[in-house]
C-alpha cells in the first residue's frame, strides 16, 4: 500500500507544473446533520452558477448514502466510488445534469470509511488535477457530520457552504462541524446558507447568531450566503427528480440561489481569489499523508 501511495504521490508531484495557470475555485458544501436540503442546494447552486457562464464539476461526496443522481434523474455508468477505487478516471465518471454541469454521483463505499484514506485521498487528488483548465468551479457534495477523511476535504477546499436550517439542533450540528474542522488543521473561508426560512428575517437573524458564536469561540469568521424559504416547488421538483431550478424557475427557492450564484461569480462574496487546484495538491502534501 506504501508503494501505491508513493507512486501516486510522485505522478501527482509530476503533473503540477502548469496547475497555477488554474483559476478553479474547489468548495466543499456541508451540514453538520442530514435532512437540511444540503444536496439539493448543491445541485441548483451548479446549475445557478453554469447559468452564468461558469463550468462546473460537482462530485457526490456523500458515498454510500448519494442522492444526487436521484435528485438530478440523472445516473451514470460509473461513480465516485469506482473512481477511489481506480476503475475508472473522475472523467469517466461524469455524466451531464445539465448543459454546464457534469456529475459525479457517489456509489456504494464510504468517504468516511478509514481503511485506506491515504490512498483515496490521494487518488482523489491526483483526479481533480487533471481538471485543472476545464472548470470555473468545482463543488463537493459531503455527507451529513464529520469524519477524518471528509473533514480534511474540507479544510483543503478554497471555500466551504455550511447548509444550516434556523432549528437548533442544526444550529449545534454546524458549530460541532466546524469546531472539529477548526481544530484539525486549516479552515476554508466559511459561507452560510440558511434553509426553510419561513421569512427572510430569520434566515438573517439565524446566520447572526450563528456567526457571532463561531467567531467568538473558534476564531473563525463568516459570511451569509444567503438564505432559502421554505417551498412547495422543491418538494414538487424532488418527486419529479427534476431541479426545482429547472423546473420551476421562478419560484421563490430558485430565485435566492440564483441570487447566491449571482453574489458569487459577480460580487464580492468570495472575498479572496482561488488559488487552483495546485494549491490544493500542495495543501495534501503538507498534510503529509501518504
Amino acid at each position: 500500500m506504501a508503494d501505491q501511495a508513493e507512486r501516486l504521490r510522485e505522478w501527482t508531484k509530476a503533473q503540477t507544473t502548469d496547475a497555477y495557470l488554474s483559476h478553479t475555485r474547489i468548495t466543499a458544501i456541508a451540514s453538520g446533520k442530514g435532512g437540511v436540503g444540503k444536496s439539493n442546494f448543491a445541485l441548483n447552486y451548479a446549475i445557478a452558477l453554469a447559468q452564468f457562464g461558469q463550468q462546473i464539476a460537482i462530485l457526490d461526496g456523500d458515498v454510500g448514502f448519494a442522492n444526487l443522481d436521484i435528485l438530478s434523474g440523472v445516473r451514470g455508468t460509473y461513480t465516485l466510488s469506482s473512481v477511489l477505487r481506480g476503475e475508472v478516471s473522475l472523467r469517466g465518471a461524469f455524466v451531464t445534469c445539465y448543459p454546464g454541469v457534469q456529475l459525479a454521483s457517489g456509489g456504494a463505499s464510504s468517504l468516511l470509511d478509514e481503511s485506506y484514506a491515504a490512498i483515496k485521498l490521494s487518488r482523489l487528488t491526483r483526479e481533480l488535477l487533471t481538471l485543472q483548465r476545464d472548470y470555473d468551479r468545482i463543488l463537493i457534495d459531503f455527507g451529513a457530520g464529520f469524519g477524518r477523511f471528509s473533514s480534511e476535504m474540507m479544510g483543503l477546499s478554497d471555500d466551504l457552504i455550511l447548509i444550516l436550517t434556523p432549528e437548533p439542533t442544526s444550529l449545534a450540528d454546524s458549530y460541532a462541524l466546524l469546531k472539529y474542522i477548526s481544530q484539525h488543521g486549516r479552515t476554508p473561508l466559511v459561507h452560510v446558507v440558511v434553509n426553510r426560512v419561513v421569512h427572510p428575517s430569520e434566515g438573517a437573524l439565524t446566520a447572526q447568531r450563528f456567526k457571532l458564536v463561531a467567531e467568538r469561540f473558534l476564531d473563525v469568521k463568516i459570511q451569509h450566503l444567503g438564505s432559502i424559504p421554505e417551498d412547495e416547488a422543491v418538494k414538487r421538483a424532488i418527486q419529479k427528480q427534476t431541479p426545482h431550478l429547472v423546473l420551476e424557475p421562478q419560484s421563490r427557492a430558485s430565485r435566492n440561489i440564483v441570487q447566491m450564484a449571482h453574489v458569487a461569480v459577480h460580487g464580492n462574496e468570495l472575498a479572496q481569489p482561488p488559488r487552483g487546484i495546485r494549491a490544493f495538491v500542495e495543501r495534501f502534501y503538507r498534510k503529509s499523508h501518504v
